[in-house]
């Protein structure tokens, strides 16, 4: 069982090492935590506790009323399963439960 949670904790190496992996290279170790707190609205993680993190989606915006998703990844031993489409799911909808302004639960994918 996969649970999602919207500004899960997770630690700045496992989202490094799901980066890696799903979006095949190294890149550098990144600060996620810095990242988050300084660019993001909020973001939502996939775990499974006998996996650990599986998925994460980054929920950056502009301070005001703009939203968009960033940074999206499953594991590949994840993929489809409806993980992704779950992880985008609940993105549009933390926003929305937190009253951001401008926010509403339409998702328009452009």
């Amino acid at each position: 069982m996969v649970e999602l949670a919207w500004r899960g904790s997770f630690l700045a190496w496992e989202v490094s090492a799901l980066h890696a992996e799903g979006f095949e290279g190294e890149g550098p170790e990144r600060d996620w935590w810095a990242t988050v707190e300084q660019h993001s609205l909020g973001w939502v993680t996939a775990r499974r506790r006998d996996k650990g993190l599986v998925g994460f989606v980054n929920v950056a915006w502009d301070g005001a009323e703009h939203a968009f998703l960033l940074d999206t990844v499953v594991a590949v031993g994840f993929r489809r399963d409806g993980i992704g489409a779950s992880l985008v799911r609940r993105a549009v909808e933390g926003p929305v439960r937190r009253g951001a302004v401008g926010c509403t639960s339409t998702l328009k994918i452009i």
